[in-house]
């Protein structure tokens, strides 16, 4: 099965526990039955221990289910191979092969003497939903020593494949998961992102039509799921075509965070940005002189005929609004971007002053959706996801409370972190997986508000746009490397975006002909 499995690509779906039941069940009436694929499981397996740990005895950690199997497989497949395996199975083993009963005395054995090249974690899958027994404590310590290293079988044993939340005290860590057919929730999602190291896919003969068939809701976010929605720029665009961008700033002494953002507007592509605020605040303003300014008077009454004044098409709220002072003049202006035609994206304050009437922010995001046709962005983090929807992310784990909350409020959620998801208030979902710790710096998250505002403001649908910019956040981060500071992540990101392929033209195949008869001349 040389080449069975691949690391982690673009157009990578994340499949649910149900999702994958059903795809097995559409391979076995393809013909593929269970051993069939239990025995490609476990042969994938033993290729990639050949691969990655050529050299050193191998443990196999097997449970009684499916997974288990899959590593019963794999130990024979290495003992073929001259590979010296050990099988530690909890009981009932489902196999003829020789091997050890798992006791918690033998567990505390295995731990405390690990001569082993590599642990094959083969004890639980995606599925479980119980917490691990108490006697695999000592072994549970042992896998986040890493050494040696603890590879997991699907998932490592304690973590629920969906929610991506260990299910009790005890969880397995792992330096690399193998997945078959495609990952799921809980190798992107955090923290479980955190106990699975590298992910490789084994490909276990499951045919791509059945996975298609699956329609999967969440995928791993990659420019194909938004490319051909970028804006797009003819020999006839000008400054208005592009689109107009209004970020609103907080008091003089806070206006840091909204001029980031106005920067990141313009330099993803807006064709007017106008940075709004009270006359005192904007006497301190150190806007470049492409950034246009305004005097907002009176809060609420200001900003609908500036918003009509302007023809703004996207309107950003939030980042240090209030500058720490009373959020009721935040909450005026979110009622009226709410009332506004303009495309609108809240952040930080924004959001941290609606926990007081959480019930008509609610409604009012339901009904601003539906009279636009178009759904507002939220971008929170986890503290301010929290004071919105309290004991969510506890309860249902970052995806599904992303995905809920977009779905009761029909609006894209963006909910940052390590993970950033991306939800659509149809269930669709996008987990991030190329943002870089040197993220983790003041700034970064209002240059990310202000990369989304300049992109709907060109007319990007907003879950496409939300996505891009969380992508293209990301990529940046990854060019400018640690140190980087937030003023820096707006050009570079500039310069990623320019980077991307073009996509294709809807006249492609006319394109290639003309490509053709050129490379003939």
């Amino acid at each position: 099965m040389s080449g069975a499995i691949r690391a982690m690509e673009d157009m990578t779906p994340l499949l649910s526990i149900a999702e994958m039941r059903a795809l097995e069940a559409a391979a076995a009436a393809d013909g593929a039955d269970t051993d069939a694929l239990m025995q490609a499981a476990g042969a994938a397996v033993a290729d990639w221990v050949g691969a990655h740990h050529p050299n050193g005895r191998v443990l196999v950690l097997c449970g009684p289910g499916n997974n288990g199997g899959d590593g019963l497989v794999a130990a024979r497949c290495l003992r073929r191979r001259g590979r010296s395996v050990d099988v530690f199975c909890l009981p009932p083993a489902k196999s003829d092969d020789k091997h050890a009963p798992l006791t918690a005395e033998a567990a505390q054995r295995l731990a405390g003497d690990m001569n082993y090249g590599v642990v094959l974690d083969a004890l639980f899958g995606a599925g479980l939903n119980r917490p691990l027994p108490l006697m695999l404590a000592a072994l549970a310590e042992a896998s986040r020593r890493m050494d040696p290293p603890f590879v997991a079988v699907d998932v490592p044993s304690g973590l629920h494949g969906d929610s991506a939340q260990p299910l009790g005290a005890l969880v397995f860590s792992a330096r690399a998961s193998i997945a078959f057919a495609a990952p799921r929730p809980a190798h992107y999602v955090m923290p479980g992102r955190m106990l699975c190291g590298r992910v490789h896919v084994a490909d276990i003969g499951i045919r791509a039509r059945r996975l298609k068939a699956q329609n999967p809701k969440v995928w791993l976010n990659a420019p194909e799921h938004w490319s051909g929605a970028l804006p797009r720029r003819g020999l006839d665009s000008h400054k208005y075509r592009r689109g107009a961008a209004l970020v609103v700033a907080g008091p003089a002494f806070a206006t840091g965070a909204a001029e980031l953002a106005a920067l990141a507007a313009l330099r993803l592509g807006a064709g007017l940005v106008t940075l709004a605020a009270r006359p005192s605040a904007l006497r301190t303003l150190q806007l470049t002189p492409e950034i246009l300014r305004a005097p907002l008077g009176l809060w609420r009454a200001g900003l609908m005929p500036l918003v009509r004044r302007q023809r703004i098409q996207a309107l950003l709220l939030g980042p240090h609004l209030a500058g720490g002072r009373s959020m009721g003049r935040v909450r005026r202006l979110v009622r009226a971007g709410l009332a506004s035609d303009a495309q609108l994206v809240l952040d930080a304050d924004a959001l941290t002053a609606q926990r007081t009437q959480r019930a008509w922010f609610m409604r009012a995001l339901s009904a601003h959706a539906k009279r636009r046709g178009q759904p507002a962005v939220l971008t929170p983090h986890a503290g301010e996801f929290e004071r919105l929807f309290p004991h969510w992310l506890e309860e249902k784990g970052r995806l599904e409370s992303a995905r809920a909350a977009a779905q009761e409020t029909h609006s894209v959620f963006v909910l940052k972190g390590a993970d950033t998801i991306i939800a659509a208030p149809d269930g669709r979902a996008l987990v991030n997986h190329n943002a870089p710790a040197s993220l983790a710096v003041a700034g970064s998250g209002d240059v990310l508000a202000g990369m989304i505002t300049g992109l709907c403001a060109q007319g990007m649908p907003p879950w496409q746009a939300a996505a891009a910019a969380v992508w293209l956040h990301g990529r940046a981060a990854c060019v400018l490397g640690a140190g980087l500071l937030a003023g820096e992540l707006a050009h570079a990101a500039a310069q990623a975006l320019a980077e991307l392929p073009p996509a294709a033209p809807d006249d492609a195949e006319d394109t290639e002909d003309i490509a053709s008869a050129r490379q003939t001349c």
